[in-house]
């Protein structure tokens, strides 16, 4: 217990204003809703930003990109499945509402916090284990990517 609340109180405070964000765009999805093209690519290009050093890195590069784009294939494929109206005379999308945008940046923000503290802890681990969330990280990150590219194919 003591181990928990070391981890809590140890956590730096702009950490819990991000999972702030995240539960209030997480929550804000679960109702149908109107969002401008545009504002559906900034929670990829976040999550880019938060990843870039890994994009320029020699290890890892490769399977960033590779994951980024098989990531952004399923955003594509599921979101023609569920694709919401366009409504071109606004430049926006009708998007149903659903639990997906919350479990997805809750996991991404879970994943980053475990290994945060990994890498700040036991370093040894984190690197050894890096690939796997380099991997998963990419994949989410495309997945929004390939989401905000399926709706702006389909307003041009």
């Amino acid at each position: 217990m003591e181990l928990i609340k070391s981890i809590i109180l140890d956590t730096p405070i702009w950490v819990w204003g991000i999972l702030a964000y995240i539960l209030y765009v997480g929550i804000q999805a679960f109702k149908e809703r109107i969002v401008s093209i545009p504002k559906l690519l900034i929670m990829p290009m976040v999550l880019i930003a938060v990843r870039y050093k890994v994009f320029l890195s020699d290890n890892t590069a490769v399977l960033s990109w590779l994951s980024i784009c098989s990531g952004a294939g399923l955003g594509i494929w599921i979101t023609a499945k569920n694709a919401g109206a366009i409504l071109k005379e606004i430049n926006s999308v009708k998007l149903q509402g659903s639990y997906a945008t919350l479990v997805l940046l809750l996991s991404f923000f879970m994943l980053k916090y475990a290994f945060g503290y990994l890498s700040s802890t036991h370093n040894v681990i984190a690197v050894e284990y890096a690939f796997i969330e380099t991997l998963l990280s990419s994949l989410m990150t495309g997945y929004f990517l390939g989401r905000g590219f399926y709706y702006m194919y389909r307003l041009r």
